[in-house]
């Protein structure tokens, strides 16, 4: 059997297995990696804090806290003036970190403050638990 179609001739797309379900992938981050379950571990703890509203926003935060944390890690076996280099390098990200933060609470804020649409009465019925039902 050929990767082709049978009338047109044109190739069939092919899936990419293991890539469903899994938004906390990045490409080229290998999760097996010490590196990849610190950034993995990063991201479950920002999904925990913000939710799973702003998923390309909350992997680009969990990035920018594993190489800050990759950076102080770094920082720390340098002499005194690369180190000094350092520092201001890890000053910034995790200025930038703190931003970004602020910008997903607001957007966390914003969401539980927007009044919840009315629930039917058919909504109501289909979705109560058993027990209600069979007493």
């Amino acid at each position: 059997m050929t990767n082709t179609a049978e009338a047109g001739g044109a190739k069939r797309k092919r899936k990419q297995f293991g890539r469903h379900g899994k938004p906390h992938r990045i490409d080229g981050l290998d999760l097996r990696t010490s590196a990849g379950r610190r950034y993995s571990a990063h991201f479950r703890a920002l999904v925990a804090e913000f939710g799973d509203a702003d998923i390309p926003r909350l992997k680009e935060v969990a990035a920018h806290r594993a190489t800050l944390e990759q950076m102080q890690i770094e920082a720390l076996g340098l002499d005194y003036w690369k180190a000094a280099k350092a520092r201001d390098g890890i000053v910034s990200l995790a200025r930038l970190i703190s931003k970004q933060e602020t910008v997903l609470r607001a957007a966390k804020e914003a969401k539980a403050a927007e009044p919840q649409k009315p629930q039917t009465l058919a909504d109501f019925l289909a979705n109560r638990p058993k027990a209600a039902v069979d007493a």
